[in-house]
């Protein structure tokens, strides 16, 4: 989804904003929305449609449910980073309701 960002672009105190529109269509059954983050910098934030939803620790993988903030059709998810290092294991998984 954003793993290849622009590590060079970021400068000391500054932030680089990664963005990305995930559409949602219609499912047959109930899902409820994970989003994953496998390693990301050191205090990258978590925006789904403009609410924060987590922040990332260094080395500790991060899954939030975003059910809440989704809807059908287009959904813009943004992270904010300021600082330097891997970006990895972005993905948006639908997993069926219990």
């Amino acid at each position: 989804m954003l793993e290849a960002w622009p590590q060079a672009r970021l400068a000391a105190g500054a932030a680089v904003y990664l963005k990305r529109t995930v559409v949602l269509e219609p499912t047959e059954v109930c899902v409820r929305y994970l989003f994953q983050l496998e390693t990301a910098p050191d205090g990258t934030q978590v925006f789904v449609n403009g609410w924060q939803v987590g922040a990332a620790r260094a080395g500790q993988p991060l899954m939030v449910n975003v059910t809440d903030q989704v809807a059908l059709g287009d959904n813009e998810f943004m992270l904010r980073i300021t600082q330097r290092g891997r970006l990895e294991g972005i993905t948006l998984q639908a997993v069926p309701c219990e």
